[in-house]
């Protein structure tokens, strides 16, 4: 039929449970988000290390890409961090009262401890790691009825308490819309603490709740996890968050409308004055194109001079990094993907930059080729870099071939 609309992929929800818990937590919550009408699947981690039950979410997060679907993950508690490491190809992420680490932070702040859950530790002489049945009661089921803190206590599971101390080497968080859901009455992992979590995310509520919120707020839950998946099931395209996925296409029949041509020029002008205003050490107007508290996290390696700043966040950080790079580049950028969703947006950019040697030759030291991932939000003054990721694939130390020329300095309007 001409103008016909294919019908929306399915939506998969996947939900990872926490610390010594298993699929069964979610038992009050499966049922109710397949009956209206979302596919639904809550994998047991295998608890062997964090980096495995990473993993274990990363191919479940492949297979059902592979069936055509869009994932929106949610993670609790420990859950969160798990689900940062490895849902980088997911549609979208759910925190619920657990952790966000960024690239190189630990999955369990001591911060977010609270005097009630710390009893309930258990670390046992083969170096797992496990609750006490009766004492995390207090912590974590307090706002629950007695019969479900009994079922939780008598299902617990072991784990390896080294996952708890591993330091987060991706935070998907950072190129993945995600949504983070307080629990307001938390005792086993500080409400305090999630709610300075929350500008590191899309979108955030807070319920009133114990940390166990399948049990103690599961209507309120599965009324926010069926609102996320309509959401992702109405997106024009699904959020291409692996090099490996094919490009986004859009649904036949649609057509791009003024707004998000006009948001998609605007960016790519941003973008191609971001590889001027850095090449050209224009270091201030180069950080005039980031929010207020935008932030930049390079990707680095051993060559890496120390006087270098890890990262930067905020205009002066920000300028700081920039003067301290020790190379003039050339920046080479690919078609970027862009998602848009109101006054967010993101990207993955493919890049290629060259370390030039001494400013106005055309000797290269370093070749990197990888890309970027970048979040950028709609202020009063237009488009700005809120999050950026360098992510190198590959890297030469040893490039000695002819370089291009460094870019002479342009308007910057």
């Amino acid at each position: 039929m001409v103008g016909s609309v294919d019908p929306p992929p399915p939506v998969r929800l996947v939900l990872v449970h926490g610390s010594c818990h298993g699929a069964w937590c979610w038992e009050e919550v499966v049922g109710p988000l397949q009956e209206r009408g979302w596919v639904v699947s809550a994998p047991d981690l295998p608890f062997t290390s964090f980096f495995d039950d990473a993993e274990a979410v990363r191919r479940e997060i492949a297979a059902a890409k592979h069936r055509g679907e869009r994932v929106v993950v949610v993670g609790h508690s420990y859950g969160g961090a798990v689900i940062t490491q490895g849902g980088e190809a997911a549609d979208h992420l759910v925190i619920c009262a657990g952790p966000l680490p960024d690239i190189g932070e630990i999955v369990d702040d001591p911060r977010a401890a609270t005097p009630e859950v710390t009893p309930a530790d258990v670390f046992l002489p083969d170096g797992m790691f496990t609750l006490d049945p009766v004492r995390a009661a207090a912590g974590f089921f307090h706002r629950s009825s007695p019969e479900q803190a009994c079922r939780a206590g008598e299902r617990m599971r072991p784990m390896p308490a080294a996952s708890f101390d591993e330091r987060l080497t991706k935070a998907a968080w950072r190129h993945v819309p995600t949504s983070y859901i307080v629990c307001g009455d938390d005792r086993a992992f500080g409400a305090s603490f999630q709610r300075s979590l929350l500008d590191r995310v899309r979108d955030h509520t807070e319920f009133d709740c114990d940390h166990s919120l399948f049990y103690s707020a599961a209507g309120p839950l599965i009324d926010r996890l069926h609102d996320i998946a309509t959401e992702v099931g109405q997106r024009r395209t699904s959020k291409i968050a692996d090099p490996e996925l094919p490009a986004p296409v859009r649904t036949k029949g649609e057509r791009m409308d003024a707004q998000e041509q006009s948001d998609r020029l605007e960016l790519m002008h941003l973008e191609a004055s971001y590889t001027v205003r850095f090449d050209t050490k224009d270091v201030e107007a180069w950080a005039d194109l980031f929010t207020e508290d935008g932030s930049y996290t390079p990707a680095y390696f051993a060559r890496t001079p120390h006087d270098v700043p890890v990262a930067g966040q905020g205009r002066e950080a920000l300028i700081a990094f920039a003067k301290a790079f020790p190379e003039r580049t050339q920046h080479i950028f690919g078609i970027p993907y862009f998602t848009i969703e109101g006054d967010r947006a993101a990207a993955r950019i493919p890049m290629v930059s060259i370390g030039v040697g001494e400013y106005g030759t055309h000797q290269a030291s370093q070749l990197y080729h990888g890309y970027y991932d970048v979040q950028y939000k709609r202020t009063p003054a237009g488009w700005r870099i809120h999050r950026r990721q360098s992510n190198v694939i590959t890297q030469s130390d040893s490039y000695q071939g002819s370089g291009p020329a460094p870019v002479d300095p342009v308007s910057h309007d």
